[in-house]
């Protein structure tokens, strides 16, 4: 008994030795790693240390036999917490850790869309899965129903072609185009001058696909602007209306257009009867006086011995003439044509107009005189009564 005894005596003071070594050794790592040097060569001594696999057993065992004590765990916790929130704090730490996560969050994604991939690649191989897919993808974009079917139909009608390119302005339907917020994120920096930065339906910018393939192969698009295949701006002069257009025109074409008994679309019936005009006579016929050259009345006939007329409307005078000066100045079919302008009649037109307005302002102070006499002649009447 004796001798069990002093054997119990000696491993407990044993212990309390290793305990008391134990803590010194552990105040002397504090102290140490106070220091960035030891904490360098510390962690490099871990570092391959752990490259054995009985060690790194041994440590994750450890690890987890001391986090089954509560006190641990709230421990390393906070350690860990703090720890983070000193690396995050520099701008370039957080940076990187921003980095890996978007990296491995891609990997992830990447091997989840190989997986789907093989699986319905092999799924796609038994006939009946195909044909079920089809019958899906058919419901899902026409509809279930014959009401939905319908229902779907007049809304995609009701959309025009009103979805204008950004790239090459031309207008497209829905289905045709993208919204060009996306791929302007993704762009590189020499191919941004293909983006015009032009709004159209609901104040999107609209990209479409012909357009977007090009650019994502790093080539100009054919028919964009940065390729100068723009329409070039109207001028104001020839903003004109339908007749005043066809009184300008060198050639009028006459057909024949009916409405087909199916979907109400209209076609060319017969004969394109295309008709050369002397533009010459039709501009010596308008008038240039001041009374006359606000608009006047104009019908178009196919002759002049018919009854009917094909196309009647108000046509402004000034602005035909002006038209046709444009197009004499840069068209080189009309500057062909033989037409010939008086280039005098703006100077009688101005002489004709100042003679006019005197004459209306002589008119109107008569008026004025004719009023204040009557006035005054009716003032003592007005004063017995």
């Amino acid at each position: 008994m004796l001798e069990r005894m002093k054997i119990s005596i000696k491993e407990n003071l044993l212990l309390k030795e290793k305990q008391i070594e134990r803590q010194r050794e552990l105040v002397a790592k504090r102290d140490a790693r106070k220091n960035e040097d030891f904490n360098k060569r510390e962690l490099a001594a871990k570092r391959e240390a752990r490259k054995n696999d009985v060690f790194k057993r041994n440590e994750t065992e450890k690890k987890k036999i001391a986090r089954q004590d509560e006190d641990y765990r709230k421990h390393e916790s906070e350690r860990d917490f703090h720890r983070k929130q000193e690396y995050r704090s520099h701008p370039e730490n957080l940076e990187n850790e921003r980095l890996k996560k978007h990296s491995s969050r891609q990997n992830k994604l990447d091997i989840d869309r190989c997986y789907d991939k093989t699986v319905k690649s092999t799924k796609r191989k038994n006939i009946d899965f195909t044909d079920h897919e089809k019958k899906l993808k058919k419901k899902r974009v026409q509809g279930i129903t014959l009401d939905a079917c319908i229902r779907n139909f007049k809304t995609k009608i009701n959309d025009g072609p009103t979805y204008i390119c950004t790239s090459c302005e031309q207008t497209w339907f829905c289905d045709s185009v993208v919204n060009s917020k996306t791929v302007k994120m993704t762009t590189p920096a020499n191919m941004s001058h293909c983006f015009t930065n032009f709004k159209s339906v609901q104040d999107i910018e609209w990209i479409c696909h012909t357009c977007l393939n090009a650019i994502k192969k790093q080539r100009i698009p054919r028919f964009s602007i940065a390729n100068k295949m723009g329409f070039p701006q109207r001028p104001k002069e020839l903003n004109l209306y339908p007749l005043e257009e066809r009184l300008l025109s060198l050639r009028i074409p006459f057909m024949q257009i009916r409405q087909l008994p199916r979907g109400g679309q209209l076609s060319v019936k017969g004969n394109v009867v295309n008709v050369p005009v002397e533009v010459q006579p039709t501009i010596n016929s308008l008038p240039h006086t001041l009374e006359k050259s606000g608009t006047i009345s104009v019908k178009l006939k196919k002759k002049l011995e018919f009854k009917k007329c094909d196309f009647s409307e108000n046509v402004r005078p000034f602005a035909v003439i002006c038209a046709l000066h444009y197009l004499m100045r840069t068209s080189d079919l009309y500057k062909s044509s033989g037409i010939e302008i008086n280039e005098d009649w703006i100077t009688e037109i101005a002489k004709i107009n100042e003679e006019e307005i005197h004459e209306m302002k002589t008119i109107v102070q008569n008026k004025r005189i004719t009023k204040i006499r009557m006035i005054q002649i009716m003032t003592p009447i007005i004063s017995v009564k």
